[in-house]
């Protein structure tokens, strides 16, 4: 059964991932076109009130605040790594640091599953070390993403697109 929930699971990322490629890649193909029909079916009004600026002045901040988020997320993994290294607990953890946070801001970036992913190379290097490293390293990434979707996307998700922190945090909760 638990199989069978995976298996659903990743056909419908892989489409979905799929799909994305596809209407990117149309809309791309088709941008004057698409452009002209929006601003046919919403007519410009003041140039700072068109819908096409609000558009790409929404995009260019989630692009900064996802920017930021992976930069958070990098530095605190890195940090988090080499004070687990210094303090004894898991001793590779010194060693790369900056490896393993720099892995976890460029994995940030895809959805879902990319903080998640993250958290692999360091787990790796700590059960090769200890099944106690291991799970000090696992615990370190959790209250990571539990900082990261309670708190840090929140704040500067909402601020770049400039939505309200809270109203971003229903939507995460309506898109999990």
């Amino acid at each position: 059964m638990c199989a069978q929930g995976i298996l659903v699971g990743v056909v419908e990322s892989l489409f979905n991932v799929v799909l994305v490629i596809v209407v990117s890649v149309y809309m791309l193909l088709d941008a004057p076109r698409l452009s002209r029909f929006l601003r046919r079916l919403f007519p410009p009004g003041e140039t700072d009130d068109d819908l096409i600026t609000r558009c790409e002045r929404a995009l260019i901040g989630y692009v900064r605040g996802q920017t930021m988020v992976s930069l958070v997320i990098g530095t605190t993994a890195g940090v988090l790594m080499w004070l687990l290294g210094i303090t004894g607990v898991f001793h590779n953890g010194n060693d790369y640091a900056i490896a393993f946070g720099a892995f976890a801001a460029l994995v940030e970036v895809i959805p879902y599953v990319g903080p998640w992913i993250g958290a692999i190379p360091p787990l790796a290097v700590a059960l090769a070390e200890s099944p106690s490293a291991a799970i000090a390293v696992a615990l370190a990434f959790l209250f990571i993403h539990q900082v990261e979707g309670h708190i840090v996307i929140p704040k500067l998700m909402g601020g770049a697109v400039g939505v309200h922190p809270l109203l971003v945090i229903f939507s995460l909760l309506a898109g999990a």
